[in-house]
């Protein structure tokens, strides 16, 4: 499955598929596929919990969920590993608006 990768790190990356558009999701030890509307919904939740859990005193402990649109299914991530995973959705929001603004033309 030919892709571009949108963002990356040493915890994962985001990408999407060059042949059907949906997006991937790998960070840690998951992996998800999304389309567009879903993507944006998880990078908006994200963006909510990442701002609500801001000053919270656990920040190793496993307490935020963020849902992946399979109802057996979700992100259970720290403090400090939904941080690492916000910065790969905003880059990838970036280069999605990017990609998005070039293709107008």
């Amino acid at each position: 499955m030919p892709q571009q990768i949108l963002s990356h790190d040493k915890n994962g990356f985001i990408a999407i598929c060059n042949n059907c558009g949906n997006y991937q999701i790998f960070f840690g030890t998951t992996g998800i596929y999304l389309k567009y509307n879903e993507l944006m919904e998880i990078i908006e939740f994200a963006r909510d919990e990442y701002k609500y859990f801001q000053n919270y005193e656990y920040i190793d402990q496993k307490c935020i969920q963020i849902p992946t649109f399979n109802d057996n299914t979700q992100l259970v991530l720290t403090y400090r590993e939904l941080q690492k995973l916000q910065v790969l959705l905003e880059e990838a929001s970036i280069m999605i608006q990017v990609h998005n603004i070039l293709n107008e033309r």
